[in-house]
This record gives C-alpha cells, sequence and structure tokens, in this order.
C-alpha cells in the first residue's frame, strides 16, 4: 500500500470522459512522474489527487484516508501539496514573510487585526523549520 493511492478514478465533464479507471500508487519516498500527449488527462489526475475536483467514481487515498470529495485546504493540512508552474509571490514582502503566509494557511490561521501573527509562537517556529528545511534561511530577510 502506497502513502498516496488512487483506486478506480472516473472524472466526467458533462459528456467527456477525461479519466477512466485510473489506478496508481506512490510508495512514501518514491518518485513519480505522469506523462502523455495533450488531452490525456495529466492535469485532471492533479486536480482529482489534490481535491480541486472530485471523482466521478472512484477514490484517492492519502496515508489510508479517503481524501475524495474533501475540500483543497483540508488535504493540504493533511499534508498533500501541490504547487503549479506559475509561481505567486508576495514581491514586497521578504522571503520570511511570503513563507510565514503559506505556514499559517497550513495551520488554518487567518488574518486577525487584533493578533499580529509575528508574535504566535507555533507559526514562528514552523515557519523557521520550512526555511531550514528547505534552505532558505540565510535568505529570509531579503524581498522575494
Amino acid at each position: 500500500m502506497g502513502i498516496l493511492e488512487v483506486k478506480n478514478v472516473n472524472k466526467r465533464f458533462g459528456g467527456l470522459q477525461a479519466l477512466g479507471d485510473v489506478n496508481l500508487s506512490v510508495a512514501e519516498n518514491t518518485v513519480h512522474a505522469i506523462i502523455g500527449p495533450n488531452g490525456a488527462g495529466k492535469s485532471t489526475l492533479f486536480n482529482l489527487v489534490s481535491a480541486l475536483f472530485a471523482p466521478t467514481r472512484g477514490e484517492v487515498r492519502l496515508n489510508g484516508r479517503v481524501i475524495s470529495g474533501l475540500k483543497p485546504d483540508a488535504v493540504n493540512r493533511l499534508g498533500l501539496s501541490r504547487s503549479f508552474q506559475v509561481s505567486n509571490i508576495f514581491g514586497a514582502l521578504s522571503v520570511h514573510e511570503n513563507v510565514r503566509c503559506g505556514v499559517l494557511r497550513s495551520l488554518g490561521i487567518g488574518y486577525s487585526f487584533w493578533r499580529p501573527v509575528g508574535r504566535i509562537r507555533e507559526v514562528a517556529e514552523a515557519t523557521d523549520r520550512v526555511l531550514r528545511e528547505t534552505g532558505l534561511s540565510d535568505k529570509a530577510g531579503l524581498v522575494a
């Protein structure tokens, strides 16, 4: 059993079947590639795995838990994230502040005028950990 399991997944958009009976198992600490021509369903598959779309039939499991039908932010909090080809950063903010935005979202913490995010210990620790793990600690103060 893999960390990510796609079982008999189908996706229809009206009369168009974009995916039919797709099965995929991804083991922990492995790398996979999805290749195929335009229109083969690669993006649709990623949209299903990341919960942007729900499958018409079948299911997607993460660590044994069915994630099909969950919202993308809920799947993100379970540890599965998707990055897009176009990166979006806040160019006026520092690298640290940009990473902190992602951390806030992953922790489910929204904006609060009365609670400055710089004073939330859990956020500061998680932000520093992400910066260390990605090798960006020495660039934390730079404008992104």
